[in-house]
């Protein structure tokens, strides 16, 4: 086990966890920041761990407590934090996603449209998608298009309904995602037109007793085209969602393995759409057929006609366009739900301050330049993505805590603190330190995954110091769940903070 040194600041106290001596004033002894510590540090459990922890006075930059301040490692979701900040810094917190819709043609007098309805996207994260509560559902959307249509007078279009994504390159998810991710909904990944969060609900029928096969009943919404093969069987009862979807993007062929709950009429199991921009082309050319205003040509979208070498049509007039929620709303739901696709739609829309069309590999550029240039070290920095999925992703928990400072001071703070998650309260963080000091104080973004945990965030201790803190441990030699539970032992210890 490496040697690791804790620093409690203002305490004069140093820990050496491993061919070391605790040296301590009495006060720091006391305190119940340092024994967590302590008991963690001296956990059987932690000897093939690596951690990382750092706790800093916002006002005075002092550190409470610091572990391997400055050792790279697996952020998971606090991540976020990173990519949410950046993006109130560089595109303001008012900045909305507009989809456009229009033509490249002309309505004669007849109510034909002699050319294509063209729906241009701009990225957006929130087209459809119910999960974002002050976004509006598909069908309303279409619904406002259509009223759109026929006030322009088009009974019927000559063309075909296409779906320019081009804003964003065709790679749908950042390439250091793994396979186990990437058919699931939170591998969904971003395009330059998502739609649904980029998700699908497929509903399954467990068996009649566990390891019975369970038969998918349907999927929510239907997807034109989609090959499901089921061979997922029934669980234990209460045992949840234990299903894992594999299928790559654009592959319309999905794998279906694991477990349903016995019990249950129905269960819902949600995974990734396969193409994006396709489902919209189709969607709304079955809206439109479906209310008379035909269609003649089969629905497409920029990559595809690429692909097959189609002319790509020029927008020239708008019938009107679809504005996002504000991205101060999108942040608080992406960081209080932790939603990777919309996390991955920032990356690239930042990527657009510098190419087009955008790339997940621009975008992260922007981002660590970005804070490089705002005097924040990156050494040991490594980003693969925005949302912490991939688990190539490195960040020290120093250089956490100095975006989290950073932060404070900017006109944005306000809602960027109230986008994490509140301990016991909201979010990821609704179960989390209920019944103790920090519950409705402690804000964190939380991160998992396998063999990570990690929290990142703001509390304000018991004697009134306003704290940044970053916490991450890796290869935890138990459950994530027990890692979980003598973490956040470790973060009401720094809002019990008493110096």
């Amino acid at each position: 086990m490496k040697a690791k040194s804790i620093t409690l600041g203002l305490l004069f106290s140093v820990l050496l966890l491993s061919h070391a001596t605790l040296v301590c004033g009495t006060t720091a002894v006391a305190n119940p920041l340092f024994q967590q510590l302590q008991l963690l540090q001296q956990d059987e459990r932690m000897r093939s761990a690596s951690m990382g922890f750092v706790a800093i006075d916002i006002n005075t930059g002092d550190t409470l407590a610091s572990i391997n301040p400055h050792e790279a490692l697996v952020p998971a979701s606090i991540l976020k934090i990173v990519t949410t900040a950046t993006a109130f810094e560089l595109l303001g917190a008012d900045y909305r996603f507009r989809t456009v819709l229009g033509t490249n043609g002309m309505v004669d007098p007849y109510g034909t449209l002699h050319g294509d309805l063209i729906v241009k996207g701009s990225g957006d994260p929130t087209f459809g998608a119910t999960r974002f509560p002050q976004s509006s559902a598909l069908d309303s959307i279409f619904n406002y298009w259509y009223a759109l249509l026929k006030t322009a007078g088009i009974e019927r279009v000559a063309g075909r309904v296409f779906v320019d994504e081009s804003v964003f390159d065709t790679q749908l998810i950042p390439r250091a995602w793994l396979w186990e991710n990437m058919g699931n909904h939170f591998g969904a990944g971003t395009s330059g037109m998502s739609a649904i969060n980029n998700a699908v609900t497929i509903i399954f029928q467990p068996g009649q007793s566990v390891d019975q096969p369970a038969v998918v009943l349907r999927t929510e919404p239907q997807v034109p085209g989609m090959i499901l093969r089921n061979y997922v069987t029934t669980g234990e009862r209460n045992s949840g969602d234990q299903v894992w979807i594999f299928g790559a993007p654009y592959q319309q062929e999905r794998m279906l393995h694991g477990t349903v709950p016995f019990g249950a009429l129905e269960f819902p199991v949600r995974g990734s759409l396969p193409d994006p921009p396709l489902f919209v082309a189709e969607s709304f050319s079955r809206f439109l057929n479906d209310r008379t205003i035909y269609t003649a040509l089969s629905p497409t979208t920029h990559r595809i006609a690429n692909l097959m070498e189609l002319q790509i049509p020029t927008l020239t007039h708008t019938f009107g366009q679809y504005s996002s929620p504000p991205l101060n709303y999108i942040v608080s739901q992406i960081n209080l739900f932790s939603e990777n696709s919309a996390s991955e739609a920032l990356v690239k829309t930042l990527g657009l301050q510098t190419t087009t069309p955008a790339t997940f590999s621009a975008g992260l550029a922007v981002i660590r330049n970005f804070w490089q240039n705002a005097g924040i070290s990156t050494n040991g920095m490594f980003l693969f993505d925005g949302s912490g999925l991939a688990p190539s992703n490195r960040i020290t928990a120093g250089q956490m805590t100095a975006i989290l400072r950073h932060i404070v001071s900017r006109p944005y703070f306000q809602q960027f603190q109230e986008s994490l998650p509140l301990a016991g309260r909201s979010g990821t963080m609704q179960n989390v330190l209920r019944n103790t000091a920090s519950e409705g104080v402690l804000r964190a973004k939380t991160g998992t995954l396998s063999n990570v945990r990690a929290f990142a965030g703001y509390t304000t201790t018991l004697s009134g110091r306003r704290v940044a803190f970053a916490f991450m441990v890796n290869h935890f030699h138990g459950t994530g769940t027990e890692l979980r539970n003598e973490m956040v032992k470790v973060l009401d210890a720094i809002t019990r903070y008493n110096q």
